[in-house]
């Protein structure tokens, strides 16, 4: 559940260009995104890492450096999602992926694949924005003070 935000006040936007494409390559985007998240958070890698620890007396001395060297990968990742500090509950890590992506769609919401909008910081801490785009569902387009320019009105 995110609504999509289309336009933010007079900020350029991408789904200006096309209308019928980036709501679905976001729609598209979010849920790999949570996929991946998903699966970090659910399948910790010490399983991993003891694999490779088991697997080690039985190799060779090449498969050994070569297992030595995916558990410093494995601890490097391990290191990672420390740093991330992904949540305890799948409560709260939907939380933390409606924050994340809060973020990213507010930048969406304000670029173009060639123009960036400087945006007013405040945008982020927005109260009532975030209300919106994280209570509704995806298929809800919202606008969030829209302005537009006309060139011919009559």
């Amino acid at each position: 559940m995110l609504a999509q935000l289309i336009k933010l006040q007079d900020y350029v936007s991408r789904y200006e260009w096309n209308a019928y494409r980036y709501p679905s390559q976001f729609i598209r985007l979010k849920q790999d995104n949570w996929k991946k998240l998903y699966a970090r958070w659910q399948e910790p890698l010490t399983e991993v890492a003891e694999e490779i620890e088991q697997e080690s007396p039985k190799l060779g001395a090449l498969s050994k450096i070569k297992a030595l060297m995916r558990k410093n990968d494995v601890d490097e990742e391990k290191q990672n999602l420390k740093e991330e500090n992904l949540p305890e509950t799948e409560a709260e890590l939907k939380q933390h992926f409606l924050n994340r992506i809060f973020d990213f769609q507010l930048k969406w919401a304000t670029s173009t694949v060639t123009e960036l909008s400087y945006m007013n910081r405040s945008y982020y801490t927005d109260s009532l924005l975030k209300f919106f785009l994280q209570r509704f569902p995806d298929n809800y387009l919202c606008m969030y003070y829209p302005i537009f320019t006309v060139k011919s009105a009559r």
